[in-house]
């Protein structure tokens, strides 16, 4: 059904687009020109779409080289920046100029699918705002019980030593759709069954109607987007489960109270409605990014099975070490640090990252210049695959994140730190601010699954197609794993 609706909207999309120059800059004179102009980029853009990583490999967009290239999309170019001193550059641009905001919002579609909610407030102050629905500071013990209890509820029961298959993100999906809840928004409202469902239908609806509108013309997002009737009936439920509790923290905090985690936040010119909105996008978004993340994380290991000896070895060390509570041994685990870490380099859910909109005209100081309305960002899958910085990069290998007689105080960093070569999460002053919370949410998923899990790879790891959608790209959601409760004396 996904690429029906695809393949209709590309339809509509190559007879309405506006003609967008070709990526050499060349063009013909006359009628013939401009046709031939106009199919060579709208050809590439849906190339870019469905085939992206071979026209990431073509030899004359090799971003080692160049240090810069241009996609056309469907909506103006995508220019990508490889070199440290553009992505530092990058970085430091200010929002008014490069904006993070405007390119999610176009990423998402937001303004068709979810208008005004983003508006007025930004990812830090949803971060914090977020406190605003919890009666206590989330805790780990909390999060691994969350976590046992929803592998106990969503895999099904087999007799032992029955092997059965499963769809990995559908799996990831049903399970840290809750504890993300439990993260992001804490007790009362993870709690509650109807948050928890309006979450998991809002982030599925949102990812399929931005990746639908988002190749419309634009006369065409406007009345389709009502068509995605799912994103606004979740926004005003989920407002009227949210405001009630935001209020009463407001007050609060106006009565001089006090409320857990970190409440210095200012809402500015943002109502409870516009925090409400924003929170519950943003919980929904960011759930979403975990899920796939772990999803990957699990595929990755039903591939490489070879480590889940050491991996479990390594767990069952740290536990009977003596360390109390699941905070001090999660931020322990060396070797599941650096799976993570290197499945997210291989196979992340990000084409490109650092994704920032031009609010107008910006050239880099290299020379290169972004167009006003266009998008910039860090082609993240070259940057992971490059062999200057990753030797043998195409080769999984985990013990390459692992630093000489690492200190495991240390070790907690290592998947969520900031790097400009290691992108997963973002860079800089942008770098996503949960990142540690999800690394945390992904080492107590993957525990919980090696503890109590024999698992083996369940045959083609390329089912289904991977779609490109501006930086990001879709998650294999017909890839399966093979699961079998394990037998322990």
């Amino acid at each position: 059904m996904l690429y029906l609706y695809l393949s209709i909207a590309a339809l509509f999309s190559a007879a309405c687009y506006t003609y967008t120059p070709r990526q050499d800059g060349a063009a013909k004179a006359g009628l013939l020109g401009w046709i031939q102009a106009y199919l060579s980029s709208w050809y590439t853009a849906i190339l870019y779409m469905t085939s992206w990583k071979k026209l990431l490999e073509m030899k004359t967009h090799d971003p080692t080289a160049s240090g810069h290239f241009k996609i056309p999309t469907l909506h103006g170019y995508l220019t990508l920046v490889s070199s440290v001193e553009n992505i530092e550059e990058l970085n430091k641009t200010p929002e008014t100029i490069l904006s993070l905001s405007s390119a999610y919002s176009e990423v998402l579609q937001t303004e068709y699918l979810a208008p005004g909610a983003l508006s007025n407030v930004n990812s830090e102050s949803l971060l914090k705002a977020a406190h605003m629905t919890q009666h206590e500071v989330v805790r780990h013990e909390e999060l691994q019980t969350v976590t046992k209890r929803q592998f106990q509820r969503d895999i099904p029961h087999k007799a032992p030593g029955e092997w059965q298959s499963l769809r990995a993100l559908a799996l990831t999906e049903r399970i840290l759709t809750r504890v993300g809840c439990q993260s992001f928004v804490g007790a009362p409202l993870c709690h509650n069954e109807e948050y928890v469902s309006l979450v998991q239908t809002f982030m599925n609806t949102l990812g399929l109607g931005s990746m639908i509108v988002g190749v419309l013309p634009q006369w065409l997002k406007c009345f389709v987007g009502r068509y995605f009737a799912g994103t606004h009936k979740g926004l005003t439920k989920a407002e009227s489960l949210l405001v009630p509790l935001i209020e009463e923290r407001i007050k609060i905090l106006a009565a001089g109270g006090a409320l857990p985690g970190p409440t210095s936040w200012k809402s500015g010119k943002a109502s409870s409605l516009d925090i409400a909105r924003g929170v519950f996008i943003f919980n929904a978004v960011t759930i979403s990014e975990v899920v796939r993340s772990c999803c990957n994380v699990f595929l990755a290991l039903s591939r490489n099975s070879t480590y889940i000896a050491a991996l479990r070895e390594e767990l069952a060390n740290i536990k009977s070490a003596g360390l109390v509570g699941p905070r001090h041994w999660t931020e322990s685990l060396v070797l599941m640090d650096a799976f993570i870490k290197e499945t997210l380099r291989l196979d992340g859910s990000h084409i490109a990252g650092l994704l920032r909109k031009a609010e107008r005209d910006y050239t880099f100081s290299s020379g290169l210049t972004v167009k006003s309305g266009h998008n910039v960002a860090v082609p993240v899958d070259a940057v992971h695959r490059n062999e200057s910085l990753y030797p043998n990069a195409e080769r999984f290998d985990p013990t390459r994140h692992l630093l000489p007689n690492q200190d495991p105080e240390e070790a907690s960093v290592t998947n969520a730190q900031r790097s400009p070569t290691y992108l997963s999460f973002g860079y800089g002053v942008h770098a996503c601010p949960g990142r540690f919370l999800s690394t945390t949410c992904m080492k107590l998923a993957l525990a919980e699954l090696l503890e109590n899990y024999d698992l083996e790879s369940a045959g083609d790891m390329k089912a289904g197609s991977q779609w490109a959608v501006q930086a990001f790209m879709t998650t294999n959601e017909k890839a399966e794993i093979r699961l079998r409760k394990r037998e322990k004396d």
